[in-house]
C-alpha cells in the first residue's frame, strides 16, 4: 500500500471515528518513519483509541516521533517527564527541554507549560516575565491553558501591574472557550466588583456552570451564595447541597463551612443571634478563604462579634 493510501485511509477512518482502522494504517506510516504519524500514534496508544491503553509504547512512539523534531510529540515528552506519566519517571530538567524544542516551534501546548515551568520555579529560574511572555504567545493561539494563566497574572499582579479589567478579558476569553478555571475566576471578579460591575446574580450564573461541570470551587462558591441568599433567594439545602459535591472533592473550606452551618462551631451562637446576620457574616468568611485569606470560622465569628457590639452594646457576647 501506497504512502499516500495509508494516509488517506487514516483521514477517512479518523473522520468516521473508526479509530481500528485509522490505528492500523497509523502504524503503517509510523513504521516507515513518518514523524507526524508516529506522534499521532503515540497518542492512540496514551488514549486507547483503536488499542489497548500502553503508556510504553506510546512513549516509545513519541520518542522517535520528537528526535525527528515533531512538535506535537516534544510536547508530550515534556508532559511525561513532567507529571511522571506513561511509565516514566519525573525529570523537570528533560521536561523543560522538551517543552523548550517545542515551543522554538511555535506550539501553544508548548508554550503554556514551559511558561508555567518558569512562573513556579520549576525545572527553571523563575521568572514571571519569561513566564507572560510564553503565555502570551499561546494564548494568542487560542491556547485556553495560556488565557487563563495571562488572566491570573494580571489578577496577582505576578510581573505585571495588577489590572483586574484585563484579568476579566483574559478569563472571559479563556471561558466562552470552555475553560472551567477562568469561569470560576471570572464568576469572582463580579461576585466582588473587580474589574467589572459588582454582579451578584451573573457571579451566581457562572458559578452555577462551573459547579454544574464539577468544579469544586465553583461548588463552593454557589453553595456559599445559596446559603447566605447572595444573587439568588435564600436556600439552605441547596447551598449544603453544593457545598457537600466541594467537600467530597477535598475542599477545606466547603467542610469548614458545612461545620458552621450546621453548628458545630457556633452551637452557642445560633439562638441568640438573628440567622440572616449569621448567614451574612458566614458569607463575608467564605469568600476571603477561598481567596486564601483567613481561615473562614476565624473571619465568621469576627463578623459575628462586630455586630454582636452594634446590636447588643456592652452585653457579653456568648461565651463556649
Amino acid at each position: 500500500m501506497s504512502t499516500e493510501e495509508a494516509a488517506r485511509r487514516v483521514v477517512e477512518a479518523t473522520r468516521k471515528h473508526d479509530w481500528a482502522t485509522a490505528f492500523i494504517h497509523l502504524r503503517i506510516l509510523a513504521d516507515r518513519g513518518h514523524a507526524g504519524s508516529q506522534a499521532i500514534l503515540g497518542n492512540f496508544y496514551a488514549g486507547g483509541l483503536g488499542t489497548a491503553k500502553d503508556g510504553r509504547q506510546a512513549v516509545f512512539w513519541y520518542r522517535k516521533a520528537a528526535e525527528q523534531g515533531d512538535a506535537l510529540a516534544q510536547s508530550r515528552m515534556g508532559h511525561a517527564y513532567r507529571e511522571g506519566l506513561w511509565g516514566v519517571s519525573v525529570d523537570k530538567a528533560k521536561a523543560f527541554d522538551f517543552f523548550s524544542k517545542a515551543a522554538a516551534q511555535n506550539d501553544s501546548d508548548a508554550q503554556a507549560n514551559l511558561g508555567w515551568m518558569y512562573e513556579y520555579g520549576e525545572g527553571a529560574p523563575m521568572d514571571y516575565a519569561k513566564a507572560m511572555e510564553l503565555y502570551r504567545k499561546a494564548a494568542d493561539q487560542n491556547d485556553q491553558f495560556a488565557q487563563l494563566h495571562v488572566g491570573l497574572m494580571y489578577n496577582e499582579g505576578k510581573g505585571v501591574h495588577q489590572d483586574y479589567a484585563v484579568a476579566a478579558e483574559w478569563f472571559r476569553n479563556a471561558s466562552d472557550a470552555g475553560q472551567i478555571d477562568a469561569r470560576t475566576m471570572l464568576a469572582s471578579l463580579y461576585l466582588d466588583g473587580k474589574g467589572v460591575p459588582k454582579d451578584q446574580a451573573e457571579a451566581m450564573r457562572l458559578f452555577q456552570s462551573g459547579a454544574e461541570a464539577g468544579d469544586e470551587q465553583a461548588e463552593y462558591f454557589l453553595g456559599a451564595m445559596y446559603v447566605a441568599g447572595m444573587g439568588a433567594p435564600q436556600d439552605i439545602a441547596k447551598g449544603k447541597s453544593w457545598l457537600n459535591k466541594s467537600a467530597a472533592q477535598g475542599n477545606a473550606n466547603a467542610k469548614e463551612a458545612l461545620a458552621i452551618i450546621d453548628g458545630a462551631k457556633s452551637a452557642r451562637l445560633r439562638d441568640r443571634i438573628p440567622p440572616a446576620l449569621q448567614y451574612r457574616c458566614f458569607f463575608e468568611g467564605a469568600v476571603p478563604a477561598a481567596a486564601g485569606g483567613k481561615d473562614i470560622n476565624v473571619k465568621y465569628e469576627d463578623c459575628l462579634r462586630s455586630n454582636w457590639k452594634r446590636l447588643f452594646g456592652s452585653a457579653p457576647f456568648p461565651a463556649d
